[in-house]
């Protein structure tokens, strides 16, 4: 397999083989949510590996899994289940295992929801260095205006519609009922 990055307009032939298609089209985007979503019988280490299982890389998949594991501060952690780490912990094994394969771009949909403050401050330090070191694309979905702040380009989606920035609506209790599409990295070309 190529590692030739895919074009939106790219066309794939029909009696292509997923062999062909997949292990290039999973360098193109990775996604992180609110929950870190990881296999509970597996260590961390084990579960930034699991992307790595499809394609060429199955071979390296531990050494790669631990540099991720380094990169995101979690090397020492890499041999526990997600039941002992931290909601932080979690979610930067979640961030290592989704960058594993070096897509181009992150899609990350409220990341920081379920993380105190100062964790929060953290991941969002991540991505940047993400965007500075490997030039990644973060596509981030939030209703947080202190990570709306952070991005170099935002948008706000309401009912499903991008909506002018300066349109908000509010319902009774004061929350934005906008939720933010922002964007904190480079500009996808």
């Amino acid at each position: 397999a190529t590692e030739k990055p895919i074009h939106p307009n790219d066309h794939v032939n029909m009696g292509q083989s997923t062999n062909d298609i997949f292990p290039t089209a999973i360098h193109v985007a990775a996604a992180v949510s609110i929950q870190a979503s990881l296999i509970p019988a597996l260590t961390a280490r084990e579960n930034v590996e699991v992307p790595l299982y499809v394609g060429d890389q199955a071979r390296q998949a531990r050494e790669l899994a631990q540099e991720m594991l380094s990169w995101v501060g979690l090397a020492e952690r890499a041999d526990h289940r997600p039941h002992q780490l931290s909601g932080g912990e979690q979610q930067r094994v979640a961030i290592a295992r989704a960058l594993v394969t070096r897509p181009g771009i992150l899609l990350a949909d409220e990341p920081t929801g379920n993380l105190d403050s100062v964790t929060g401050q953290k991941i969002l330090d991540l991505f940047e260095r993400l965007r500075q070191e490997f030039g990644v694309t973060l596509i981030v979905a939030t209703h947080d205006p202190a990570v709306a702040r952070r991005a170099k380009r935002e948008q706000r989606l309401l009912d499903g519609r991008l909506v002018e920035p300066a349109s908000r609506s509010v319902n009774g209790d004061g929350r934005s009922q906008t939720k933010k599409l922002v964007t904190i990295a480079t500009e996808v070309t």
